[in-house]
């Protein structure tokens, strides 16, 4: 698998949120991406329920994945987005068309005021009543007690590389990712920093763990429409 890799977890969309600025930023990106060993990734532009109205973010999204398709890169591209959980989010309507591609996972980012019985509810009515696969973002940003319970409830989360690149709890998401926890890895990239290079990193750090969360990522993208550099699918 190595050299086909897929990146779950992305800014790269020009204009679509604050992760990428223009087409040459996008470009850039998707360069440092082929480098990393990168074939696919997921376009995760931020969708914050109260401030964004769903029709100008899909507009937003779609515009920008045709410009991101016209730049000729040969990486695939599954439209998603970072949603942003608050209380009643299951409720939204158009929910199911923030999820990854048509393969029914969705991205969840977690709140940073507390996390109330009530937030927690609306999480997990997004699985069980919305029939979405719950992935958390980049789940070494939290409490690590808060995350684990979720974890015990049967949602998964996605890690980003860079958390892996340094040694500060590198064995507890080690025992994340052999537990079957983490089921993800993103380079959550904004900009033209590192995080291509940590995603390269990652991989080589984490050896065969590594290409389990290609093999978990690469089932969760089965049902996803991939999009070629010319928009196909």
């Amino acid at each position: 698998m190595k050299g086909n890799y897929i990146d779950f977890h992305a800014h790269i969309l020009p204009g679509a949120d604050h992760g990428c600025d223009c087409a040459e930023t996008a470009l850039r990106q998707l360069e440092a991406a082929q480098a990393a060993g990168i074939s696919c990734i997921v376009a995760t532009p931020h969708f914050y329920p109260e401030r964004h109205s769903t029709t100008s973010f899909f507009e937003r999204r779609d515009e920008a994945l045709a410009l991101v398709e016209s730049l000729g890169s040969s990486v695939k591209i599954v439209p998603g987005a970072e949603v942003r959980l608050c209380e009643g989010l299951d409720a939204l309507p158009e929910l199911k068309m923030f999820g990854i591609g048509e393969s029914g996972n969705i991205l969840i980012e977690m709140p940073q005021e507390p996390w109330t019985a009530r937030l927690i509810d609306s999480l997990l009515r997004t699985r069980s009543e919305r029939r979405l696969n719950v992935i958390l973002a980049h789940v070494e940003r939290y409490s690590p007690e808060e995350i684990e319970e979720l974890f015990r409830l049967n949602i998964k989360g996605q890690i980003n590389a860079s958390a892996l690149v340094s040694l500060t709890r590198r064995g507890r998401y080690y025992k994340w990712i052999d537990g079957g926890f983490v089921n993800a890895l993103g380079s959550d990239v904004h900009g033209t920093g590192g995080a291509y290079k940590d995603y390269s990193r990652a991989m080589l750090i984490l050896g065969g763990r590594g290409e389990m969360l290609q093999k978990s990522m690469n089932d969760l993208m089965l049902k996803a429409k991939i999009r070629d550099s010319e928009g196909s699918v």
